[in-house]
């Protein structure tokens, strides 16, 4: 599986799990609060109920920072598909100032989380130049050169670089892992330029 779509894979699901155990575990104490107010048991004084509120805020705040991680994660994937999106509509090089425009957000603000995205892997094949601002996708497909052709497919009629007798058929793909568009030779697998993914 490629690196790329193993982070984001990777990444998604932990975001899942911290909202999913933070929703529970905050539901169950802010339940157990309002049984506890409700019945008023062990609560004889103001100094109790408010004892009781705080104890149960200690318990609360990490449900609320788990859901703050949660989202925070998916944001920042919805992210990456919009930047996919802008480099994708450019031909794989976009200025960051670009970028911001799709996500709305300040540029300084993306130029840090691309940089951060380019380290972590969100991109297969992408270079972010601070100098200049850009962010450039290095194209992986060469129609030219030959991949493996897509199981079950017949291979009569398909040339290798080294014996080319007619120009290749190039078709168009929509990629699993982050919906960008891509090319490939018609009969042969696709690799995603942005994430990497290969399509069949």
């Amino acid at each position: 599986m490629n690196t790329s779509k193993v982070v984001i894979t990777a990444k998604g699901l932990f975001g899942k799990i911290c909202s999913i155990i933070g929703w529970i575990w905050g539901v169950f104490w802010v339940i157990a609060i309002i049984v506890a107010l409700a019945e008023g048991t062990y609560l004889d004084s103001f100094v109790d109920v408010i004892a009781t509120l705080i104890i149960a805020g200690i318990f609360v705040a990490p449900a609320v920072v788990l859901i703050m991680i949660g989202h925070r994660i998916k944001q920042r994937i919805r992210r990456f598909r919009s930047y996919v999106s802008v480099l994708a509509s450019k031909d794989g090089s976009a200025h960051v100032e670009e970028l911001a425009l799709a996500v709305t957000r300040p540029p300084a603000f993306v130029a840090r989380e691309v940089m951060s995205m380019v380290n972590q892997r969100y991109f297969a094949n992408a270079n972010f130049n601070h100098a200049t601002g850009v962010v450039t996708i290095n194209r992986q497909f060469d129609p030219n050169a030959y991949t493996q052709p897509v199981m079950g497919m017949p291979t009569t009629g398909m040339h290798t670089p080294s014996a080319p007798s007619h120009p290749p058929i190039i078709e168009s793909f929509t990629c699993t892992g982050c919906s960008a568009v891509g090319s490939r030779k018609k009969g042969f697998h696709g690799e995603c330029d942005y994430c990497g993914t290969v399509a069949s």
